[in-house]
């Protein structure tokens, strides 16, 4: 019997639904994979245990060549390529990096408060979402390096061919200015009366251990900060509300002056770094790191510079500074400080560099050969100083400094100061002049120095002559 009309019709109505069902249970199939699949992934990047044995990496000389550090010359013989990661309590952790062969020893960081390495806010930051993005972002993407002296009850030393337990001169942790969790072990001896690094090794601390240290250390759900901590997403154009990080008491003219002609100058770390310059003539004087052709070895993961992947500058943005300003202020917990705002004119467009909360009586006194032994501040809100003893960290953790540190425009909004190429500033008072400032504009991964800024400020504004730095 032929199928009427009617009955070809539901039959292809009946195919069309089950094909519907069939495309409904694939979809939720894929969902469940998919959800399932996230979830492995979650699990496995943020799973902890109390005991934790972790790979660190390490490079021979000839795989790392260009880095910048001063070497010593039992660099590469000494290996520690397995950390034992203990979990104490609270944010507490034992660090034990394992020997790699027979010469080297079992190096032990004890009972190590990571949070103190570890994102965490000023207060009066807290209830103001935009600071809060800011001061987060820059304490992560800042490197700090943190040492510890044979002395330390927080070092131990055994086993090994004797070198290590004789000779190391600093043992270091450094939180680098990477992605969370990027860390390094740092080893040094001294050869000829200078400070050379014989060991580094490069490590994950577990991202689980990281969310809950962060989460105690802010009060905020990790979920709703991971990815710009994990992975770098800018915060361009934020507002800044300097108002609320100061109170400026009083202001006072000041003498400004700044001379691009200048030759530049090599202190410090700038002396080893010069070498992953990037240019197409020669630097001789500051005004030539203003050209498009100038460009800086990029810090990389793990943590390793690469002349073969270089960094832009904008510095186009801060070629015409036009005048600072010089205030006395007061901190969020009523200490009297100064600060300094660099004014900058380009084209129709103005920016200002805020260095706020440093105290003048404790900036050292310097001559420019010697600028490296001034006082670096970093970019950012409570962001910890660069290199720092353990004892001093723990004295005062980041959270707790004063100062702060940020480029802003004409609305009061946010620059990229790493796009700009600028790591921060050092600050020192001229050995001859008790009331000249010296301001020394470093650059990305601070491979040199890019501006000097002089100052004439009022005898009045600080209290005491500072002291001679006699290190």
């Amino acid at each position: 019997m032929p199928l009427l009309v009617d009955d070809r019709g539901q039959m292809e109505e009946g195919m069309q639904g089950l094909k519907r069902n069939k495309i409904k249970v694939s979809m939720l199939i894929l969902s469940i994979l998919l959800i399932a699949s996230v979830g492995v992934y979650v699990y496995n990047r943020y799973h902890t245990k109390p005991v934790m044995i972790l790979h660190v990496k390490e490079y021979k000389t000839h795989e790392y060549p260009d880095n910048p550090a001063m070497l010593s010359k039992q660099h590469g013989r000494y290996s520690h390529e397995k950390l034992q990661l203990k979990k104490e309590n609270g944010s507490h952790f034992t660090f034990t990096f394992l020997p790699g062969n027979k010469e080297s020893a079992t190096i032990t960081f004890k009972n190590i408060d990571v949070s103190l390495m570890t994102p965490s806010l000023p207060a009066c930051v807290k209830d103001d979402p935009d600071l809060t993005r800011i001061s987060l972002t820059d304490r992560q993407w800042n490197r700090q390096q943190v040492s510890f002296e044979l002395n330390s009850p927080h070092i131990e030393i055994k086993g090994g061919d004797g070198f290590e337990k004789k000779n190391i001169y600093s043992a270091e942790l450094a939180k680098n200015c990477l992605n969370a969790g990027l860390w390094e072990v740092l080893l040094f001896n001294k050869e000829n009366g200078k400070k050379t690094l014989f060991y580094q090794g490069w490590f994950t601390f577990p991202l689980g251990h990281y969310k809950e240290v962060f989460e105690k250390n802010t009060g905020l759900a990790y979920r709703n900060h991971w990815y710009y901590l994990e992975h770098w997403f800018d915060p361009e154009g934020t507002v800044v509300d300097v108002k609320k990080l100061r109170e400026v008491i009083r202001s006072y003219p000041v003498k400004f002056q700044s001379n691009f002609v200048e030759l530049v100058v090599f202190d410090g770390e700038q002396v080893n770094k010069k070498k992953n310059i990037i240019a197409e003539r020669k630097i001789h004087q500051f005004k030539d790191y203003y050209r498009d052709d100038v460009k800086f070895s990029t810090f990389l993961p793990p943590g390793i510079y690469r002349k073969d992947k270089p960094w832009n500058n904008e510095y186009q943005l801060i070629g015409k500074p036009i005048s600072a300003s010089f205030n006395q202020i007061k901190t969020p917990d009523g200490k009297k400080r100064q600060e300094l705002i660099i004014h900058y004119q380009n084209k129709d467009r103005r920016y200002d560099f805020y260095l706020s909360g440093f105290d003048m009586n404790k900036l050292p006194r310097l001559d420019t050969q010697n600028y490296a032994d001034g006082h670096l501040y970093l970019m950012g809100i409570g962001t910890a100083p660069l290199k720092q003893r353990y004892n001093d960290l723990m004295s005062l953790p980041p959270e707790n400094r004063s100062e702060f540190s940020v480029f802003l425009n004409e609305q009061d909004e946010w620059i990229n100061h790493h796009d700009m190429a600028i790591d921060g500033a050092i600050l020192f008072i001229d050995k001859d002049n008790p009331n000249l400032l010296h301001m020394y504009l470093v650059s990305y991964e601070r491979h040199a120095v890019v501006a000097h800024y002089k100052m004439n400020v009022p005898e009045k504004t600080h209290l005491a002559q500072p002291k001679e730095n006699t290190l």
